[in-house]
């Protein structure tokens, strides 16, 4: 694009590398997105003799990148549109609420909820039992089963509330999600409304499935539809069953099962099988229902199909790989350059050396001259050489840098008083060093200590 940066205009300014994003059509007139890198390449002056580019084509990563976060946007307005409270805590405070918890526990808005602690809000009675299921999922990661407790308003109200908890990760740290659901209205309702009452929490994209204590399905929402072709009167009474896809092992399901039976709860992915036999990939959340009385009345069951997801995260990574595949061919190039580069010049180097000490007594000192000048050239260029490389290895992050004590006037000093003696002179300059302590040992790593 006109607009863009050029990598090479900053290095001419900067002497830096340099990256940047540009936008460029192709011969069908599709766009395209690279991630453009300039690198400088500097004689042993510090100028700049020559400059590197390379373009990588991202287009494939921006468009994941942009369905990504298009997916959890989506995700995000279904959380708000929840009939449910929902809640994430971290170090026991509030740290994310939908409109639906705030307005449950009195708030006008939910920036007014966010630092609260949500055992602040629970009744005397139930605080005690409220801690320990909290200190539950603080040290293990699991699923804490839904209880009914009563919560305290901010303005002083008592209210009925159904309370599900599990131990999720939010932004890299460990964290707890709670679904708060306001039942006061419906605490007279029976045990079928109530569990029918529970499985239209959830949101209408998410498939919730509600079943009894023999497995068959009382209760299933729009998006159990929308994920799994099933209409409600289809799968009514039906076993939950129907939509195994029995593609994952009977072991598994073995282990599976007796969870189940157990009135254990269940997290996890799952390959089911759609009404047109389509096998799909499924984000699983499983937990069982149980009355006041601690009576298990069966399961509520949340499935969100996370087949494309799961795709895109496979296409994300065969992308990484093949820029990590790009940077191998790169850097086995380079190496390759520099073999096919050094032996002429070490060659050359090597046959002018002895021609000088051949000659050295028949030829003039012009002729000397041109001697030292070739050896020069030849270093110079196998220099450049190690440059490269180096520059490669640093982009890469394979640069070892090797420490040890160097005596800074003998090692690095000196030497290159003998390379630039001869452009001294040739400007009519005397070179002239001072050394004002005797300490002159350092540590350091010797090739980067020369390239300043």
């Amino acid at each position: 694009s006109k607009s863009a940066t050029c990598p090479l205009n900053v290095i001419k300014k900067t002497k830096q590398s340099y990256t940047v994003e540009h936008e460029h059509l192709d011969a069908s007139g599709q766009l395209h997105a690279f991630s453009v890198h300039g690198h400088p390449v500097l004689d042993e002056n510090g100028n700049l003799i020559q400059m590197i580019e390379y373009s990588i084509d991202i287009s494939e990563q921006k468009r994941n990148i942009l369905a990504l976060k298009e997916s959890e946007q989506k995700f995000k307005s279904l959380i708000e549109q929840s009939p449910v409270g929902i809640l994430i805590m971290q170090n026991g405070k509030i740290i994310f609420a939908n409109k639906v918890l705030a307005k449950t526990l009195g708030f006008r808005k939910v920036s007014d909820l966010l630092g609260e602690k949500i055992i602040d809000f629970v009744h005397p009675d139930f605080k005690e039992p409220a801690k320990a299921r909290m200190k539950l999922l603080k040290t293990k990661d699991r699923v804490v089963d839904s209880v009914e407790e009563k919560f305290i308003r901010k303005n002083g109200e008592v209210i009925d509330v159904l309370v599900l908890g599990q131990t999720i990760e939010f932004e890299g740290e460990k964290a707890i999600q709670g679904y708060i659901y306001d039942i006061t209205e419906n605490k007279k309702l029976s045990e079928e409304n109530l569990t029918l009452k529970l499985g239209i929490e959830c949101v209408n994209e998410t498939a919730v499935v509600v079943t009894n204590t023999s497995g068959e399905i009382t209760y299933a929402n729009p998006g159990f539809t929308n994920i799994y072709g099933y209409t409600e009167e289809e799968v009514l009474g039906k076993k939950i069953s129907l939509i195994k896809s029995y593609i994952m092992g009977k072991a598994f399901y073995d282990i599976f099962e007796s969870k189940i039976k157990e009135h254990k709860s269940y997290n996890g992915e799952l390959f089911n099988k759609t009404k047109n036999g389509t096998i799909i990939t499924v984000d699983v959340s499983l937990t069982p229902i149980f009355s006041p009385e601690n009576k298990f009345m069966g399961y509520i069951e949340i499935h969100k199909d996370v087949t494309e997801r799961n795709k895109k995260e496979a296409e994300l990574l065969k992308a990484k790989e093949a820029a990590e595949q790009a940077d191998k061919v790169k850097s086995e190039f380079l190496a390759q350059m520099s073999h096919e580069i050094r032996t002429p010049i070490n060659a050359i180097v090597s046959f002018s050396g002895l021609l000088k000490d051949e000659l050295q007594d028949m030829v003039s000192e012009d002729m000397k001259t041109s001697f030292s000048l070739i050896d020069r050239a030849g270093q110079r260029i196998i220099r450049t050489v190690d440059l490269l490389l180096n520059l490669s290895e640093i982009h890469t992050g394979s640069y070892q840098c090797i420490l040890k004590q160097i005596n800074l006037y003998e090692d690095i000093l000196a030497p290159a008083i003998v390379n630039y003696k001869y452009h001294a002179e040739a400007k009519n300059l005397d070179m002239v060093v001072n050394i004002e302590t005797e300490d002159t040992i350092v540590t350091a790593d010797t090739y980067s200590l020369e390239q300043i």
